[in-house]
């Protein structure tokens, strides 16, 4: 998702001020989308719901503020309980530009014109949680389900919200309420359910819970993908490539929308191949990433390490020039440049990169155990690269709380002796700081966030 700054509106109070014009004596065949909705607005009616869905088109078009300019007439004149009328105002104003707080001015007028809508108040909900304002979100979801306890966008939302906060036992329970509703037993439910399960290291239950949701829906392309994940976390690449294509082919059947979902069960796929050493596979999986996004650090990146994998440096250099101007703060960025040129050969360049890592991230435990891995890659005594283990271990452990086993081409000799040494200092764990850390693989953990971003009903 991505993704996954606004400017605030001068007067909030002038928004939605529509000069009606006088009646138009007759529509001009074949004009454009702005002047026949000026005719429509100037009193040929039109009913409400029809000109939101006539709006979204303009909107997907990408003519925003045309868009924009309906949503607020039919929010504001035309129907004021519309709460999705008022959610795709919010929407194309966060689009425009880009300041939160319009776009919770929006819906706060929406709410206080339709107190009794759950729609928007789990709408404003999810805004409140992604400005991490938990109180305030936990607040409008449990008021959503007052209202209807049968909510499934309520339910589902909560449930996320307090697995964020570490309350598995409760979003449970709000997931076994919301089962109890026989509308709400389908792939979407379980499928939320079983991604959060897994995230708590839970694969067995999110197994389970993936199983029932195909028994909903065969072809739920958003389980696909998550049991796809897990097929290629288990080992079984062919399973793992045959769900991530029913995906891709459910996918690319819906009407629109549907790219960010390819891209991403694309970049599964491509990371996948780069496990299984089939580098021309994986190179291809990017590129049509790529192509869908040409902007995507994820995909950018992955298209590089295939290309630094089959000897086109030069190519994979490219590629991270791109993502590197896009997000110049990525330590991951800057760590797979310096792996890239101890391929190289490059030693004072791959130093170099190291070290703006970082500067990046000085928390990233992961620069260390690759500059370790580089430099015995470039014929440093492994006496010497030791140091750097042994600097990624502790890091690791303070932030973790635990010490496990590395990926690393050092022989197991010398990765055995480091697990022990680090193991006998007996360090006191610290509490891992804060969350969106990486993982065991060294890539941001998004599993599943791009289906369980599918819940969100500002995104629906």
């Amino acid at each position: 998702m991505t993704s996954m700054a606004w400017a605030t509106l001068s007067t909030l109070d002038g928004i939605g001020r529509v000069q009606v014009r006088p009646r138009l004596n007759r529509l001009v065949c074949c004009a454009s989308p702005r002047t026949v909705f000026r005719a429509q607005r100037s009193g040929l009616a039109e009913d409400p719901e029809r000109a939101r869905q006539r709006a979204r088109l303009i909107e997907h078009g990408g003519d925003l503020r045309l868009a924009r300019e309906i949503y607020r007439e039919i929010c504001l004149l035309r129907d004021p309980s519309n709460g999705k009328a008022w959610r795709d105002w919010a929407k194309v104003e966060l689009r425009l530009t880009g300041d939160s707080r319009s776009t919770q001015e929006i819906l706060h007028r929406g709410v206080r014109a339709n107190p009794d809508n759950p729609f928007l108040l789990v709408t404003i909900g999810v805004v409140y949680l992604r400005s991490s304002l938990v109180q305030r979100a936990r607040r409008a979801f449990e008021k959503a389900l007052a209202l209807d306890p049968a909510n499934l966008h309520a339910s589902l939302s909560w449930a996320k919200l307090e697995a964020a906060e570490g309350n598995l036992d409760m979003a449970r329970r709000i997931f076994k309420a919301a089962e109890s509703f026989t509308q709400n037993v389908n792939a979407r439910m379980y499928h939320t359910w079983g991604a959060i399960e897994a995230r708590a290291g839970n694969h067995l239950a999110a197994r389970d819970l993936f199983e029932q949701g195909l028994l909903c829906d065969p072809e739920n392309e958003f389980i696909l993908v998550s049991m796809g994940q897990f097929a290629a976390a288990g080992g079984e690449a062919d399973l793992a490539r045959r769900l991530f294509s029913r995906a891709i082919s459910k996918l690319v059947q819906a009407p629109v929308d549907s790219e960010s979902g390819v891209q991403f069960v694309l970049e599964c796929w491509g990371r996948l191949e780069l496990q299984q050493g089939d580098f021309e596979k994986a190179r291809s999986m990017f590129g049509r990433a790529v192509k869908i996004a040409p902007t995507d650090g994820a995909a950018l990146l992955g298209l590089a390490t295939a290309e630094s994998a089959l000897g086109n440096f030069e190519l994979a250099h490219r590629h991270l020039d791109v993502a590197l101007e896009l997000f110049p703060s990525s330590s991951l960025l800057w760590r797979q440049r310096a792996t890239i040129q101890a391929r190289e050969g490059k030693k004072k360049s791959m130093r170099a990169c190291f070290l703006r890592a970082l500067r990046a991230d000085r928390d990233d435990w992961m620069v260390y155990e690759d500059w370790c891995i580089a430099e015995i890659l470039i014929g440093t005594p492994v006496e010497t690269a030791r140091s750097l283990m042994d600097k990624s271990f502790s890091m690791r452990f303070r932030s973790y709380g635990k010490c496990t086993s590395l990926a690393c081409t050092m022989d197991d000799k010398v990765k055995i002796e480091t697990l022990d040494r680090i193991q006998r200092r007996q360090l006191r764990p610290h509490k891992r700081p804060g969350r969106g850390r990486e993982n065991d693989s060294g890539t941001e953990d998004h599993f599943s966030d791009y289906a369980l971003e599918e819940s969100a009903s500002f995104n629906t």
